[in-house]
């Protein structure tokens, strides 16, 4: 869901999960709605849509990807009119788990183990890096095109940090929030809030 004033608001839906992804606008403060229409893509229509970001009045970017009946896809549409039309779909490099629109032309996509990034709005992508998990998903941020974050996930009980103690049969889960300084290409742990695990009062 986006809303760029009280009036002009944008909300995807999906229902039920068997039918295409949909992409709706409101410019009354969301009394009303009305479905916006998009290039359809080669292999079918989005499972998923974002909702869209705007990076001015009028330039703007939504994302989406399909990954069923055997398709695993992901695409970008974009806009030049406040998002009255759209221009695509074009493809993205991967399935997209998460993204960052930092700026109109510096993006990143990231998939469970890999980091995509692009400086020219979608044309090229480049593989930046990759991440050190066995999870689904490392979701990410960049306030710029320089600086981002992300948290990294490790499943199952061969990956407990030293000092910790972990059941045999369980599956736990650990995680670690990273940072970068220069779009991408390395990245340095960071410190962690103090998490206390008390008895419930």
């Amino acid at each position: 869901m986006l809303f760029r004033d009280q009036l002009d608001g944008w909300i995807t839906y999906q229902y039920p999960p068997t039918e295409p992804a949909a992409l709706f606008k409101t410019t009354d403060g969301g009394r009303t709605w009305s479905c916006v229409s998009r290039p359809p893509s080669a292999q079918g229509p989005p499972d998923w849509l974002s909702a869209p970001r705007f990076f001015d009045a009028a330039n703007g970017v939504v994302f989406g990807f399909r990954r069923t009946r055997g398709v695993s896809a992901g695409w970008f549409w974009e806009t030049a009119d406040a998002g009255r039309t759209w221009a695509g779909p074009s493809k993205l490099p991967a399935l997209p788990i998460s993204v960052a629109f930092p700026d109109r032309f510096h993006w990143f996509l990231s998939t469970s183990t890999d980091l995509f990034s692009t400086g020219d709005a979608g044309t090229s992508w480049s593989r930046t890096t990759s991440f050190d998990t066995n999870y689904w998903q490392t979701p990410i941020r960049f306030p710029d095109a320089r600086h981002g974050f992300a948290v990294v996930t490790m499943v199952g009980r061969d990956n407990c940090p030293r000092g910790m103690s972990c059941a045999p049969a369980s599956q736990p889960m650990f995680s670690r929030l990273i940072a970068t300084d220069d779009a991408g290409a390395t990245w340095r742990a960071l410190a962690e809030p103090p998490i206390t695990v008390g008895p419930r009062t």
